[in-house]
């Protein structure tokens, strides 16, 4: 499950759970703080970081052809629909929390 899709999957799930149960700026901050600590290279940083604001909006209903019943089902369409970033690249902001 290191990268991949069971990846890009977890940390979509994740995001929209935690958004759903403390709200989309404490989950966000959440996340950053899990990502800026730990020890992944830039690339998986960003990916991760990309699949957890996927979540977050998922949890939001942003993204109508992706929003489902619950996190579960929106997290899968979402990564069916291209949505989810499942290889590492890009940059990480340099303004985590």
């Amino acid at each position: 499950l290191h990268n991949g899709m069971g990846d890009a999957y977890r940390h979509c799930l994740w995001s929209c759970e935690m958004a759903k149960n403390i709200g989309a700026k404490q989950a966000e901050k959440v996340g950053n703080i899990h990502e800026k600590f730990g020890k992944n290279p830039p690339g998986e940083t960003s990916m991760d970081l990309h699949n957890n604001a996927q979540g977050r909006a998922a949890a939001n209903g942003l993204y109508c052809e992706a929003k489902g019943p619950d996190c579960a089902t929106s997290c899968i369409n979402s990564l069916a629909g291209g949505k989810l970033q499942t290889s590492p690249g890009g940059t990480p902001p340099n303004n985590l929390y």
